[in-house]
């Protein structure tokens, strides 16, 4: 049963923050005193199984960066935009059955990683691999 407590904490700070605008900031200040001071009373518990053990001590390790997203507005509480970057990677390994050199793997990742950088800052992604790469292959070869 107390293992849910944390999952809802969870929850309850992902809430919290999406009201950020709506609550008064002396509220806000207060709920996020009460979610810090609650995670801090869950990380003393002991838990029993190998895998909760293991969570709970990485929990531990990354205390002070749980709640990042409840101090600086802008910084999402889940990782999904990250995950959703990754997802043509991982798709291409899948399919492919993986790279046949590290270095093809790593010229992968870099070009991938421009391509998405370029994207988000609503660039032309041609125009900027070409300006990094060199000028454009005649036509017709």
């Amino acid at each position: 049963m107390r293992y849910h407590r944390f999952s809802l904490l969870l929850l309850h700070s992902q809430c919290l923050v999406k009201h950020r605008g709506r609550l008064p900031p002396e509220i806000f200040q207060r709920e996020v005193e009460k979610t810090e001071a609650t995670l801090d009373d869950l990380l003393e518990w002991e838990v029993s199984g190998v895998e909760a053990q293991r969570l709970q001590r990485r929990y531990r390790k990354h205390r002070d960066s749980l709640f990042v997203f409840l101090y600086i507005p802008g910084v999402p509480y889940d990782n999904n935009a990250s995950e959703r970057a990754l997802r043509n990677s991982v798709i291409h390994r899948k399919v492919s059955g993986g790279f046949r050199s590290d270095a093809g793997a790593e010229a992968h990742a870099i070009v991938s990683s421009v391509v998405d950088t370029v994207r988000k800052r609503g660039e032309d992604v041609f125009e900027t691999l070409q300006g990094h790469i060199g000028s454009p292959a005649p036509v017709g070869v």
